[in-house]
């Protein structure tokens, strides 16, 4: 009998161990404790032009969204967009009727792209 109790009390031990690890690896909205590191988008104007507006918009998407920009992108100076979830994105610049487009550009999870504007 004394040994069946330490089996059992082995046994318990094991498993409040294991469900313990488990809890532990999940989120508190019971998801995988993993989190996803989002990209990084950086615009290197090197034309001639200044940029007043700058559009990411998910491949998938019809339309271009808002405007990225806080301020104008002079010539010779850099954006840096953060935050970006990971997935394939279509990037358009445009520098009043001067305009950059790039199509499915793949911004993979916590990398940093760089896209360089030149004349």
């Amino acid at each position: 009998m004394k040994y069946k109790n330490k089996i059992l009390s082995t046994v318990l031990i094991l498993f409040l161990t294991i469900t313990f690890i488990g809890c532990d690896l999940l989120g508190d909205d019971g998801s995988s404790g993993t989190t996803v590191s989002n990209a990084t988008l950086v615009v290197v104007n090197n034309s001639s032009y200044d940029i007043y507006y700058l559009y990411v918009s998910p491949s998938s998407s019809s339309e271009w969204g808002n405007n990225q920009l806080t301020s104008t992108l002079y010539s010779g100076y850099s954006f840096t967009l953060n935050n970006i979830p990971p997935g394939e994105y279509d990037l358009h610049a445009d520098a009043s009727g001067i305009t950059w487009t790039r199509a499915n550009q793949m911004l993979n999870e916590g990398a940093t792209w760089t896209w360089t504007l030149i004349d």
